[in-house]
């Protein structure tokens, strides 16, 4: 493809990376470490508890909303408060959960330039094939951190909300 006359233009480097087959998810999958791994089925949990808490949050949330004016103002502050501790514990959690990865990431990516000597492929070769794993890796687990962001950011919206209009 030319650009400028006399020129010419090599494809983007992430077409490439992100249209080349042996970076699908289950090939990272296979192709990472144990450690990397184990993270896998932390986030996963991470992912299911958040997603379970920020429903419980919200349901309850509009519970709380939905009670009377007459109700006990202290009991409403007592559920505003476990519910705002609540919050807080997901925030928390997700913040280590991002901090724990990445210590498990600059933990394992030495492990990439180690190659075995009597393999035909040049050891370059197979240091960018596990670079490409570790960083595929790293931009799904990067997707997920993405997602639960927005979903921590709108419940505590919604606290936020909610608390300014029960106070008034």
């Amino acid at each position: 493809m030319r650009a400028i006359a006399g020129t010419y233009r090599s494809p983007l480097v992430s077409n490439t990376f992100l249209l080349n087959s042996q970076y699908t998810l289950w090939e990272i999958l296979r192709s990472i470490s144990t450690l990397q791994l184990l993270f896998c089925v932390i986030l996963t949990l991470v992912v299911i508890y958040t997603l379970f808490s920020a429903t419980v949050i919200v349901v309850r949330l509009r519970s709380v909303a939905r009670q009377p004016q007459i109700a006990d103002a202290s009991s409403l502050q007592r559920s505003m408060a476990a519910l705002h501790a609540r919050s807080s514990n997901l925030s928390q959690l997700v913040g280590f959960t991002f901090y724990l990865f990445g210590f498990v990431f600059f933990l394992t990516l030495p492990f990439a330039f180690m190659t075995l000597g009597d393999r035909k492929v040049p050891g370059w070769t197979s240091i960018f094939q596990n670079l490409g794993f570790n960083f595929a890796f790293s931009a799904h687990v990067f997707f997920v951190f993405l997602v639960l962001h927005p979903i921590q950011w709108f419940v505590s919206a919604r606290l936020r909300a909610s608390a300014l209009r029960l106070k008034t």
